[in-house]
């Protein structure tokens, strides 16, 4: 039993550095994206409740174990118990403080409480342990974002958008705090790029048109505007 619960874990602490650059965030009207949610629509609370009391029966055993914290905690965040994924997600960092992985997750949870501070100073110190990943600095972006960083926030989309170029989100993440820093034009490049990449979304042409508009070129954000309705965007 003690060396499944272990297994497990361990699968687990490795998903937790691709969870954040395997989900795509939901886009919200003005492009900052919150950071996805653990859990998905359809969840068995049941199961994952098995899964928190079998880690912490395997944490009884092994208390210095870092990853049973770990796993323990994102299965709280599947619950939405953030505060509890938090908590673990601290332990994990105490026993083990060079796991970039965990600094990404906590960081994510704390956002997910809108702790954007507690956040960016996770993210950052993700960034700083290594190695460079575009998700992590997408996070990062998001929270200064919300922040009202948008100075912070549109040079680690950019950073993101280095490291992986054919990331719809980040090129998002970007274009919209180009928008917001006076960058017009190339806000309207960094979404030209997201349309290649996700052309059948329409939120990404409302913002484009909202880019246009700002610029004074009524026919191009009409037609974009449009083109977002046709997809089904609905303001």
């Amino acid at each position: 039993m003690k060396a499944l619960a272990l297994a497990a874990a361990l699968s687990v602490i490795l998903s937790l550095a691709a969870s954040a650059q395997d989900s795509q965030p939901s886009l919200k009207s003005n492009g900052i994206k919150k950071l996805p949610a653990e859990a998905s629509a359809t969840i068995d609370v049941d199961a994952i409740q098995e899964k928190i009391d079998a880690y912490s029966k395997a944490i009884q055993n092994d208390p210095r174990n870092d990853s049973y914290y770990g796993a323990r905690g994102q299965n709280y965040s599947w619950l939405k118990q953030y505060d509890k994924a938090i908590a673990d997600l601290t332990k994990a960092i105490e026993i083990n403080p060079n796991k970039q992985a965990y600094f990404n997750a906590r960081g994510k949870y704390y956002s997910e409480l809108n702790k954007e501070q507690e956040a960016i100073k996770d993210f950052s110190a993700a960034i700083q342990l290594g190695p460079p990943r575009s998700d992590v600095f997408e996070n990062r972006g998001r929270s200064k974002a919300l922040s009202n960083d948008h100075v912070g926030a549109e040079m680690d989309a950019r950073e993101a958008v280095r490291l992986k170029p054919d990331d719809v989100t980040s090129l998002v993440l970007l274009g919209n705090q180009q928008q917001i820093n006076g960058n017009l034009k190339a806000s309207v490049e960094s979404y030209t790029s997201a349309i290649r990449l996700s052309p059948d979304d329409g939120e990404i042409y409302q913002l484009r048109g909202n880019s246009y508009r700002a610029m004074g070129d009524k026919e191009l954000a009409e037609r974009d505007h449009k083109q977002a309705r046709e997809l089904g965007y609905k303001p």
